[in-house]
């Protein structure tokens, strides 16, 4: 039977001395992405998680992913909802959520190119103001 505990990680700077030892980090938030499987859409939350992870590497506890009801792709931030396919009639753009996602959690985080020079961006069309 599987543990309902979440996965921990391995801090790159422990010395194991040959054995794991497993670290949780309970101060960092989790996204939790609930994907569609009979829409096939794993591809594209497994692709977002990546993006996710790399663009918050120190940020993040995890980024995990859940198969679904019907139709439904939806992005919590810890128990917070932030993207609802249903509700905001569509995928989200990834630099949207980002956007979104770092608000919540490292406001002074730059972004690179997903920060948006030519104007304000509505974070729940993402689309330019």
């Amino acid at each position: 039977m599987l543990s309902s505990t979440p996965l921990t990680i391995y801090p790159t700077d422990y010395p194991t001395n040959g054995k794991h030892t497993l670290i949780t980090d309970h101060n960092k938030p989790n996204i939790t992405i609930y994907y569609c499987h009979r829409c096939r859409w794993l591809a594209r939350a497994s692709w977002m998680t990546q993006e996710l992870l790399t663009t918050f590497p120190e940020e993040l506890a995890e980024v995990a992913l859940r198969p679904g009801s019907s139709g439904q792709f939806d992005i919590y931030l810890d128990k917070q909802l932030i993207w609802c396919r249903k509700s905001n009639a569509g995928f989200p753009e990834l630099k949207a959520i980002k956007q979104r996602i770092r608000n919540e959690i490292a406001p002074d985080k730059s972004l690179g190119h997903s920060d948006n020079k030519c104007g304000q961006l509505d974070c729940d069309t993402g689309a330019t103001k």
